[in-house]
């Protein structure tokens, strides 16, 4: 079965479609500036879909349905990397009533967060228009809806990216469907893997002025000078955008944490055990939490280095407050977690939940330390 790559070639090659593609440059995005490259093992990269234009297609969603298929590439810490997105009816809207002067602002996640790890970044995405027809359209539903999911560093997570990968392939493949846009580019990490905004557009490259596009609240504009712009209508066009991600504070739920959570709190339970015991215990059991934070695919070196210390640090307060009575009895403090106010309960309870912020000039902790 043809995969995403094969159809853009396809949708290029065989109907004469034409794609005029570049980058937008930091300069000309309306509130942007300077961005330096991405930084292998510290950065995390997210693709999203900012917006899309359709001035000729229009017409195609009185009878048809929008789906978006993507797939984003790169490096991984031990095998590549595939993210699979499927945008469908339901965050696109009624295009059919849609004003045709008007851009669909969608800000859709293709891919990420992702560590970057160096290497090309592989971006494809096809927008296709699929027949309405009950299965198809149910079909489609549950795709996007399975795309949505994301559950890193699951196997079922990678079972769900192959069935979605094949459903929307064979949605591809039905009769009736027709192939809309299609773009495929790959940013190298010696050039143009760095955060920026991807602009397609259908035309050829003669028929469309790159050096004077622009970005502004994610739409793409045309004009030589900002003060001098208007929206770009003359051409379908789509609009991509490579952003640096954020430092993580979902760590407290990924799959290869959470089962430490528990055997925390085992040891901070043991009211038998003497603080000597208790604190070789604690220690044995951080080794095992810095092992599996150590082999996280999804989070990056600075990420780990400030959840190693914020662990050890809201553990260490735990121990002590424990074998103290008078710490043991301080009434609850609010404290800060990720970035969110939170209350600490009982010295004895632990919750990744209550793992407060590292304090500005807070002590890193090597790789492989026993803290305690």
């Amino acid at each position: 079965m043809p995969n995403l790559f094969d159809w853009i070639d396809k949708l290029f090659r065989e109907q004469n479609r034409q794609m005029a593609w570049g980058c937008i440059p930091p300069e000309r995005v309306i509130g942007g500036g300077p961005q330096p490259a991405f930084k292998p093992n510290d950065d995390y990269v997210t693709v999203r879909l900012g917006s899309m234009f359709l001035r000729d297609s229009r017409e195609l969603w009185l009878k048809l349905s929008p789906l978006v298929h993507a797939t984003v590439g790169q490096r991984g810490r031990v095998a590549p990397r595939s993210d699979s997105a499927v945008i469908g009816p339901a965050q696109f809207g009624d295009l059919a009533t849609a004003p045709a002067e008007r851009s669909v602002v969608l800000n859709q996640r293709l891919s990420g967060p992702a560590v970057w790890r160096g290497g090309d970044l592989d971006i494809a995405a096809g927008l296709f228009a699929v027949p309405k027809d009950q299965a198809a359209a149910a079909l489609l539903e549950t795709l996007g809806q399975l795309s949505a999911l994301g559950i890193p560093g699951l196997t079922q997570g990678l079972e769900i990216a192959r069935i979605v990968k094949s459903g929307v392939e064979g949605l591809i493949g039905l009769n009736g469907t027709r192939p809309v846009l299609g773009v495929k580019v790959s940013l190298s990490e010696t050039g143009s893997a760095q955060p920026c905004w991807l602009a397609g557009v259908a035309a050829s490259e003669g028929d469309v002025a790159m050096d004077q596009l622009w970005v502004r609240d994610g739409r793409l504009y045309s004009g030589p000078s900002a003060q001098q712009l208007q929206p770009l209508e003359t051409h379908d066009h789509l609009l991509i955008a490579v952003e640096r991600g954020l430092p993580r504070q979902d760590w407290r739920g990924l799959p290869a944490l959470t089962p430490h959570e528990a055997k925390f709190a085992e040891v901070l339970r043991d009211t038998a055990a003497d603080d000597a015991a208790l604190r070789q215990r604690m220690n044995q059991g951080f080794l095992a939490f810095d092992a599996d934070l150590a082999a996280e695919e999804g989070l990056s070196d600075p990420d780990k280095k400030r959840i190693r210390a914020e662990v050890a640090a809201d553990l260490g307060r735990r121990l002590k407050e424990r074998s103290d009575p008078l710490g043991a009895a301080a009434p609850a403090e609010t404290r800060s977690v990720g970035g969110v106010a939170r209350r600490r309960p009982r010295a004895t309870e632990f919750n990744f939940l209550d793992v407060s912020d590292l304090p500005p000039g807070g002590a890193p902790l090597a790789p492989g330390a026993a803290p305690f």
